[in-house]
């Protein structure tokens, strides 16, 4: 059995992140991403949560037919996939922060047109109801400017793309080792005077309709690529945070 000082010297050496990489069913990592993509899984908008939430809820329920009998009881149990209710809630703050992956470029160019890399947040914008938004940055974001990017996937995971096919979503979350493809039920947005400080308080129901390993071999959801982001996505923002700072001070 290690010792608790061989298991801290392991963290300090080679960081929470990889550990977690090496043993996922030990060591938790904490990181959430959905993918928006189009039925040939071209990506649409990817977001890795650059605050991750504040309460994620995963319930795993049991489809059993129980029956009363001459002889007994008899529960009867399917061994196919349930789906899943998943809850996400929280908030991103109000702090500048950047978007990893936009600026990695992870949107697929056959796709780019749906993407808020373009200016696409609604829709309706999708069939010229609408208008495409002007945008700061892609990847330079505000804690609202990441709101309003999750309320657009939200949006437009339930949109059909030029062909008249449905988009898929993707719920990616390594630090319970499940990643999924998800089906939008509802997403709230809401601010509470005096208990979030006038901040966007999210609040996603999704639910799982099937396991990532059994419709997609390889993703952008792998652990590793999820890992890494997630390190240069703290320390970007750090960066960032820090940049600000001195240019504050400097005026």
């Amino acid at each position: 059995m290690p010792d608790i000082n061989d298991v801290k010297a392991l963290i300090a050496d080679i960081g929470k992140a990889s550990l977690h990489a090496l043993m996922p069913n030990d060591f938790e990592y904490y990181v959430v991403a959905l993918e928006l993509t189009d039925l040939d899984d071209n990506t649409i908008d990817y977001l890795l949560f650059p605050v991750t939430p504040a309460a994620i809820d995963i319930i795993d329920p049991e489809l059993t037919n129980i029956k009363k009998s001459a002889g007994g009881v008899v529960a009867i149990s399917t061994p196919t996939f349930v789906p899943k209710p998943i809850t996400l809630s929280g908030t991103f703050g109000r702090k500048l922060r950047l978007l990893l992956s936009a600026s990695l470029g992870l949107t697929s160019f056959s796709a780019i047109k749906l993407s808020t890399s373009s200016g696409l947040y609604k829709k309706s914008s999708a069939k010229g109801v609408g208008i495409r938004s002007a945008q700061f940055d892609a990847a330079i974001k505000t804690g609202y400017g990441v709101t309003k990017v999750l309320q657009s996937i939200c949006d437009k995971s339930t949109m059909l793309d030029d062909k008249n096919l449905p988009l898929r979503l993707y719920f990616y979350n390594p630090t319970f080792g499940e990643s999924y493809l998800v089906k939008k039920n509802e997403v709230k947005f809401s601010q509470e005077k005096g208990q979030s400080n006038m901040l966007w308080q999210y609040n996603l129901k999704l639910t799982a309709i099937a396991p990532l390993d059994q419709i997609r071999s390889e993703s952008r959801g792998n652990l590793a690529t999820l890992l890494t982001m997630n390190v240069l996505q703290k320390e970007v923002n750090n960066l960032a945070q820090e940049a600000v700072s001195v240019i504050r001070d400097a005026t």
